[in-house]
């Protein structure tokens, strides 16, 4: 996430990275990340006034919102514990207490909350049921985004990816351990008290594999590994790619 709005060369028609397709009017910009993850107080504080966005068409942006808005309702009560989390909790409180419609999703977001799973008590502990495809529609968007803006590479909306999700407190995957203490590991985010990123890409077998971890308010940690399809001939791969309209 940056401070400045993409402006990548223009050769020609610039793609939709959303869909592959030829950016045709009517269009919008698309935040990279959710710029629901910031709290006004914290945009203010920082002046994150312009944050990285990049032109899609408004149609595929759109395609996203329901899911995006269950994201943010079912990801912010574990953002408590930090500036920026603290932040987001406190409007996201308010804002149910005023839009009829999140305070519906917000009742939906709670109902996925059981202190006694089939009847099996853990003191201290709480179980969260979440949407799994949603949560991940989304953070396959948010690295599809952030790929587009840092290789200006399109990234298929069918590829085949796993995605894991850590919760504040407990202990991140092993790959992700890994990727984060090799020595020359960087991340990218400018803000990472919202939102800080780190990506690599590793030779495998069967072509090249990406590795994403995000960090969510100093919080949740979100992981997303996925083969290149652009060097991948896996059947997955191949049919993901060839669904672009640039790749017909």
């Amino acid at each position: 996430m940056g401070p400045e709005s993409t402006q990548l060369p223009d050769h020609g028609a610039r793609p939709c990275y959303l869909c592959g397709a030829a950016l045709r009017p009517p269009t919008n910009n698309d935040h990279v990340p959710l710029r629901g993850l910031i709290a006004p107080a914290i945009t203010q504080r920082h002046n994150l006034d312009r944050l990285l966005t990049i032109p899609v068409h408004r149609a595929c942006n759109s395609a996203y919102s329901r899911d995006e808005e269950y994201f943010l309702a079912s990801l912010i009560p574990f953002s408590r514990g930090s500036t920026a989390g603290d932040a987001i909790y406190r409007k996201y409180l308010d804002d149910f207490a005023k839009d009829t419609r999140k305070a519906k999703l917000m009742r939906k977001v709670l109902r996925e909350f059981d202190a006694a799973p089939s009847g099996l008590v853990i003191p201290g502990k709480v179980v969260k049921r979440q949407d799994g495809a949603r949560i991940s529609r989304v953070v396959w968007k948010i690295v599809r985004g952030l790929h587009f803006h840092h290789h200006g590479t399109i990234m298929p909306d069918g590829l085949n990816t796993n995605v894991t999700m850590t919760a504040p407190g407990e202990r991140p995957p092993e790959p992700f351990l890994q990727v984060k203490d090799l020595p020359d590991d960087v991340t990218h985010g400018r803000y990472p008290g919202i939102f800080d990123y780190r990506f690599r890409c590793f030779d495998v077998d069967e072509g090249k594999l990406h590795y994403w971890g995000m960090l969510l308010w100093d919080k949740i940690i979100i992981t997303v590994a996925f083969h290149d399809p652009w060097t991948c001939d896996c059947e997955k791969c191949v049919a993901a790619l060839a669904a672009l309209p640039s790749a017909a």
